[in-house]
């Protein structure tokens, strides 16, 4: 970083790498010479301001620079690339082409700067990878004078950069090219490439700090992950009276991948439960598994106390409740019956499927029916995925699935909405 917070990254290989890996520190000023350049490849250069990136070969020059007031890599950010929460929650999101494993739409991740008050904080954790490789995390939650909180991952080495205990002091946070993307409603991630600072010394930091001091700590917040806010999408939003079942499925025939999909904006009417329609199934609970970013999902079979699962050919006293439900969602032109899976059924529920089943077991059927009356009715914004299946008498018909949902505020929606029409200099005109 130079001292206008541009960032580029540099790489060297072989006996160069091992040349220069004891000599450069991080923190420390240096002067760099005689390098190649070349065009980054995106993919490795997150969180990096630069289109290019720097090749340390083995004639370069790299002499240390002792007056270090030359750089500070915390205090010349610009104000501009430094972003409170409110302007991460309204900051567009490129779509991405491709899907993820389960279908839901992607989106590209955008790297940004910004800091806020450490509000709650989880112990760093072992998690297998995808790729099967054992790694760290650590989630956190901040927030700032906004009034909103956002959920923070911290990989790697930056998981255990600052203790638990450091962190539950409610410090203020600087992330420099954090991952913000729209996972769990908004989230940020922080790994390879992007750095964390605390309680940085930063004119807005101390600030953040007298703010959270004075009266911060005593507010109440709105969280943008989880169930928390989406602005207006960066999609079109379709009506539901325009998504005939005639005309999906005559798109869906013509589709060479045989899915369609659409933004739509609702409000959602839950289902009717009881001790005969339960809108969940009894899961795998394979112990090896749920440290896993993939556990098992299976089906099991078996009575409370002995359950055993046919894909991990495993068994255990106690399984995992997952939603699977059915539920009407309906704007001022339509009405469609939409299937909806765990994480964005917990986010209509307002808890996890264990808890409602376990007031049913306890008789509990009057408390249930009080959640649903008070979780009833959500305006929702969600990615629906169509496609055919076979019906009875071999029919085909169209099954739509929610994902990406969240809950819509109608204040912060009625800001976004306001923003937009501002450039259009709208003029009041008396009559």
């Amino acid at each position: 970083m130079d001292s206008d917070g541009k960032t580029v990254r540099a790489k060297s290989f072989g006996d160069t790498a091992r040349k220069y890996y004891d000599s450069i520190q991080k923190d420390q000023v240096y002067r760099l010479s005689r390098f190649r350049t070349a065009i980054a490849n995106q993919r490795f250069n997150k969180g990096v301001t630069s289109q290019y990136e720097i090749t340390l070969e083995e004639s370069s020059a790299v002499e240390p620079v002792n007056d270090v007031s030359t750089v500070n890599a915390i205090g010349h950010i610009p104000t501009e690339s430094l972003l409170n929460i409110d302007a991460l929650r309204n900051l567009n999101l490129p779509p991405a082409q491709q899907t993820d494993a389960s279908g839901r739409q992607r989106t590209e991740q955008v790297p940004v700067d910004t800091m806020g008050i450490v509000l709650s904080v989880k112990e760093a954790v072992d998690f297998t990878s995808r790729s099967g490789n054992t790694m760290r995390r650590r989630d956190l939650t901040i927030v700032d004078d906004s009034l909103l909180t956002i959920d923070v991952t911290l990989f790697a080495a930056a998981a255990d950069q600052y203790t638990t205990q450091q962190l539950d002091a409610h410090p203020v946070l600087f992330f420099r090219g954090a991952r913000l993307s729209d996972f769990n409603g908004r989230s940020l991630s922080v790994g390879f490439g992007g750095e964390v600072a605390l309680n940085p010394q930063l004119p807005q930091a101390q600030r953040l700090r007298q703010w959270y001091e004075t009266k911060g700590h005593e507010a109440t917040f709105t969280a943008l992950s989880g169930a928390g806010v989406r602005a207006s999408s960066s999609r079109p939003v379709t009506f539901l009276g325009d998504l005939r079942d005639d005309l999906l499925m005559m798109k869906l025939r013509q589709s060479e991948s045989g899915t369609e999909y659409a933004s739509v904006r609702g409000y959602v009417s839950l289902p009717r439960i009881d001790n005969d329609k339960k809108p969940w199934y009894e899961a795998c609970n394979n112990p090896a598994l749920q440290s896993s970013e993939r556990p098992c999902r299976k089906k099991v079979n078996g009575t409370p106390g002995s359950y055993h699962c046919d894909s991990c050919n495993v068994s255990f006293p106690e399984c995992k409740y997952l939603y699977i439900a059915n539920v009407s969602v309906s704007d001022g032109t339509g009405q469609k019956y939409v299937s909806v899976f765990n994480e964005d059924a917990e986010v209509l529920f307002g808890c996890p499927a264990s808890e409602i089943a376990g007031l049913l077991a306890a008789d509990m059927k009057d408390r249930v029916d009080a959640m649903l009356t008070e979780q009833n009715y959500k305006l929702c914004e969600m990615r629906l995925r169509f496609k055919a299946e076979m019906a009875a008498q071999g029919e085909d018909r169209v099954r739509a699935t929610a994902m990406n949902l969240t809950v819509v505020d109608p204040a912060s929606d009625a800001k976004a909405i306001l923003a937009k029409m501002e450039p259009l200099d709208y003029q009041i005109m008396s009559w």
